[in-house]
Protein backbone atom coordinates (compact mmCIF):
# COMPACT_ATOMS: atom_id res chain seq x y z
CA UNK A 1 0.00 0.00 0.00
CA UNK A 2 1.29 3.44 -1.50
CA UNK A 3 0.39 5.96 1.27
CA UNK A 4 0.23 8.65 -1.07
CA UNK A 5 -2.85 7.04 -2.22
CA UNK A 6 -4.47 7.46 0.93
CA UNK A 7 -7.12 10.77 0.85
CA UNK A 8 -4.96 12.29 3.89
CA UNK A 9 -7.82 12.55 6.07
CA UNK A 10 -9.84 10.73 8.77
CA UNK A 11 -12.49 8.62 6.85
CA UNK A 12 -14.71 6.11 8.39
CA UNK A 13 -16.43 2.78 6.75
CA UNK A 14 -19.44 0.67 8.28
CA UNK A 15 -17.96 -2.28 8.96
CA UNK A 16 -20.48 -5.09 9.37
CA UNK A 17 -20.98 -8.30 12.04
CA UNK A 18 -21.96 -11.36 10.39
CA UNK A 19 -25.63 -11.22 12.15
CA UNK A 20 -26.61 -8.19 13.94
CA UNK A 21 -25.49 -4.46 12.60
CA UNK A 22 -25.07 -3.24 16.09
CA UNK A 23 -22.31 -5.89 16.65
CA UNK A 24 -20.66 -3.93 13.63
CA UNK A 25 -17.60 -1.33 13.74
CA UNK A 26 -16.73 1.51 12.21
CA UNK A 27 -13.35 1.33 10.17
CA UNK A 28 -11.47 3.97 10.82
CA UNK A 29 -8.14 5.00 7.71
CA UNK A 30 -7.01 7.23 5.34
CA UNK A 31 -4.49 9.09 7.67
CA UNK A 32 -0.74 8.24 8.55
CA UNK A 33 -1.56 8.34 12.19
CA UNK A 34 -5.50 6.94 12.65
CA UNK A 35 -5.25 6.82 16.38
CA UNK A 36 -4.33 11.15 16.75
CA UNK A 37 -6.87 11.84 14.33
CA UNK A 38 -9.64 10.07 15.84
CA UNK A 39 -8.33 11.11 19.08
CA UNK A 40 -8.71 14.71 18.05
CA UNK A 41 -12.63 14.00 17.22
CA UNK A 42 -13.47 12.44 20.42
CA UNK A 43 -13.28 9.05 18.57
CA UNK A 44 -11.57 6.17 20.67
CA UNK A 45 -8.15 4.88 18.88
CA UNK A 46 -9.46 1.03 18.33
CA UNK A 47 -8.01 -1.95 17.29
CA UNK A 48 -5.87 -2.26 14.31
CA UNK A 49 -7.20 -4.22 11.17
CA UNK A 50 -6.43 -4.17 7.55
CA UNK A 51 -9.66 -2.74 5.66
CA UNK A 52 -10.29 -3.86 1.90
CA UNK A 53 -11.29 -0.99 0.22
CA UNK A 54 -10.74 0.28 -3.68
CA UNK A 55 -8.57 3.54 -4.44
CA UNK A 56 -7.61 5.36 -7.02
CA UNK A 57 -4.16 3.66 -8.99
CA UNK A 58 -2.47 7.08 -8.74
CA UNK A 59 -3.13 10.33 -6.99
CA UNK A 60 -4.72 12.31 -10.61
CA UNK A 61 -6.71 8.79 -11.40
CA UNK A 62 -10.40 9.24 -11.41
CA UNK A 63 -11.72 6.48 -13.47
CA UNK A 64 -8.58 3.95 -12.84
CA UNK A 65 -8.56 1.93 -9.53
CA UNK A 66 -7.32 -0.86 -7.75
CA UNK A 67 -8.35 -2.89 -5.01
CA UNK A 68 -6.03 -3.23 -1.95
CA UNK A 69 -6.01 -3.47 1.78
CA UNK A 70 -5.27 -0.22 3.64
CA UNK A 71 -4.64 0.32 7.52
CA UNK A 72 -7.28 0.24 9.49
CA UNK A 73 -8.84 0.82 13.03
CA UNK A 74 -12.16 -0.49 14.05
CA UNK A 75 -13.86 0.96 16.47
CA UNK A 76 -17.55 -0.91 18.21
CA UNK A 77 -20.20 0.93 16.19
CA UNK A 78 -22.14 1.71 19.70
CA UNK A 79 -19.01 3.98 21.42
CA UNK A 80 -18.16 5.59 17.46
CA UNK A 81 -21.99 6.73 17.21
CA UNK A 82 -21.72 7.78 20.76
CA UNK A 83 -18.57 10.21 19.86
CA UNK A 84 -19.88 11.27 16.44
CA UNK A 85 -23.07 11.77 17.40
CA UNK A 86 -21.60 14.61 19.86
CA UNK A 87 -19.51 16.25 17.32
CA UNK A 88 -19.92 20.07 16.44
CA UNK A 89 -22.45 20.69 13.27
CA UNK A 90 -20.39 20.24 9.98
CA UNK A 91 -20.96 23.97 9.39
CA UNK A 92 -19.35 25.09 12.57
CA UNK A 93 -15.90 23.55 11.97
CA UNK A 94 -12.81 25.79 10.17
CA UNK A 95 -12.35 24.46 6.88
CA UNK A 96 -9.03 23.39 7.84
CA UNK A 97 -10.22 21.30 10.66
CA UNK A 98 -13.16 19.77 9.62
CA UNK A 99 -13.75 16.01 9.32
CA UNK A 100 -14.06 14.69 5.80
CA UNK A 101 -17.54 13.98 4.95
CA UNK A 102 -17.12 10.03 5.85
CA UNK A 103 -17.13 10.81 9.49
CA UNK A 104 -19.93 13.24 9.08
CA UNK A 105 -21.93 11.15 7.37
Amino acid sequence: MQDHLLPGSLQATFWPAARVPGDGHLALWGVGDIPAAASAIGLPPGEVASLPTVLPRTPRARSRVVATDVPARVVPVLPAARALAALTAPGEWPAWRRPSDAVLA
